[in-house]
């Protein structure tokens, strides 16, 4: 088992096999006795959901929540949280993906600042202003173990769907995982076309925190070995590899793609993936799937030295020789996968192209893009490639 502590942002990250019996150990060390349990259905009929409650016992779970749904509802997100407030709770045990990550985020959020959740999330202004509320309350500790590669628990941010269907970001450095246990065990009652995606998500992270409008050097080689991990160990799990030595290279690639977001945001590729989710119910990986490799095609020109560094970590990853435009190697990865390429693969119907574009126009993602995103025709542009599988061998 990998330890590592970073004691700057607060954040323990432990990774390899029978990780998960280090969390009592974790617990002690915040001084928890008194835990919030938060899953999914899938993934609390899990084997690894099961040593998480077997590594628990000893603790009082004073609440479990197992119905956590995908792109976390702003209205379940809100009733657990009155469901926990009085219980005396030390800290949340996250068993799950994104959304579970997100929702246990949310929930420490609300108790300590107190509802709507949506008065504690950015507002964007097209084209390019942003509000993000300060939220200085302490916070309850979340712990996760994470069942994808998304990288969600590293983050300080989440995303909660309103009851319009938008996606909604909050951001709170307070509510980022103190403990990530990277356990293979997690992954492995996970089917495998989610390990996919969800890299493939990991993947997007990467890629746009590279020419992020936030970026950095710093950002720059943290999302440069991120790539280039993900590129080399996404084609393998496909091929059938499952041992704990992969699933443990899969999950530290998820936090690479984690710790640079953190620092450098996500731009329009991402804006889109979140309107497809909380609007027409696309799973997130899916969605980052389908749209990564189109926008580096509309990112290119702006982007183009990024791009070409991009395009060799690709390379390197996969054990190619340089040259191709990181927007292809991006399509390579995903006939390898046998992953869909197409907004029409994903079930999006193209009558919703519209609708979607215009949604996208209000995502916080467009702030940070490295070309501005004017009016939604750009966007509707776009997603036409994205359902026809228009993808240029443009050089980048």
């Amino acid at each position: 088992m990998t330890m590592i502590r970073n004691d700057q942002a607060r954040q323990t990250l432990l990774c390899g096999p029978a990780s998960i019996a280090a969390l009592p150990a974790e617990l002690h060390q915040l001084d928890v006795t008194r835990v919030v349990l938060v899953s999914s259905p899938h993934a609390s009929t899990s084997r690894g959901f099961q040593a998480v409650r077997q590594a628990l016992e000893g603790f009082d779970i004073v609440y479990e929540f197992t119905a956590v749904r995908p792109h976390a509802p702003i209205v379940d997100t809100e009733a657990l949280a009155a469901e926990v407030a009085g219980l005396d709770a030390g800290a949340f045990v996250a068993y799950g993906g994104g959304s579970v990550s997100d929702t246990a985020k949310a929930v420490s959020i609300l108790l300590a600042e107190g509802a709507p959740l949506g008065g504690h999330c950015s507002t964007f202004t097209p084209p390019d202003q942003l509000f993000q509320p300060q939220l200085r309350r302490p916070k309850l500790p979340v712990v996760s173990v994470p069942t994808t590669l998304s990288g969600a628990e590293v983050t300080p941010g989440g995303g909660a769907t309103d009851s319009a269907g938008i996606k909604r970001v909050f951001w709170d450095s307070k509510v980022a995982s103190r403990v990530l246990i990277f356990d293979p065990l997690a992954l492995q009652d996970v089917p495998p076309d989610i390990v996919l995606t969800s890299g493939m998500n990991g993947l997007a992270h990467c890629a746009e925190a590279l020419y992020s409008r936030s970026a950095s050097p710093v950002t720059d080689a943290l999302a440069l070995e991120g790539a280039r991990r993900f590129a080399a160990a996404l084609p393998t799990y496909a091929e059938g590899d499952r041992t704990d030595d992969l699933a443990s290279e899969l999950l530290l690639a998820a936090y690479f793609g984690g710790i640079v977001i953190s620092n450098a945001r996500v731009g329009l590729h991402h804006a889109v993936c979140h309107v497809l989710g909380a609007l027409l119910g696309v799973p997130h990986g899916v969605a980052n799937t389908v749209m990564l490799p189109y926008v580096l095609q509309f990112n290119a020109d702006e982007t183009e030295a990024k791009q070409q560094l991009l395009g060799l970590a690709l390379a390197a990853g996969l054990g190619i020789e340089p040259g191709r435009p990181a927007s292809l190697l991006v399509r390579d990865i995903q006939l390898a996968c046998n992953l869909p390429t197409t907004l029409q693969e994903a079930g999006v119907r193209y009558e919703e192209l519209d609708r979607v574009a215009e949604a996208v126009m209000q995502d916080r993602g467009l702030y940070f893009n490295p070309k501005v995103v004017t009016d939604a025709s750009v966007v509707r542009a776009l997603l036409e490639n994205a359902y026809t599988g228009t993808l240029l061998a443009v050089a980048a």
